[in-house]
């Protein structure tokens, strides 16, 4: 999932969702594991590109600076 929301239903009526602004999905592989990072931005009509753009930038770098060796950032 990327973007968007994430929601379940239960059986008795239950639900929860959430809107997915953040995301990372890991694939196992024989070299061990893959991940795919994705960051949204929440867009409203007094959007400034260049700062949503940032603020986009900022989700992902934490993510990244949690899982990528320092050395190995670009």
């Amino acid at each position: 999932p990327y973007c968007g929301s994430l929601f379940w239903i239960g059986d008795d009526g239950a639900m929860d969702s959430s809107v997915l602004i953040r995301t990372l999905a890991l694939t196992r592989t024989e070299a061990g594991y893959r991940f795919r990072a994705a960051a949204g931005a929440g867009i409203v009509a007094d959007s400034r590109p260049e700062a949503e753009c940032a603020e986009t930038h900022t989700k992902i770098s934490r993510i990244r600076a949690a899982l990528i060796p320092a050395e190995d950032q670009p």
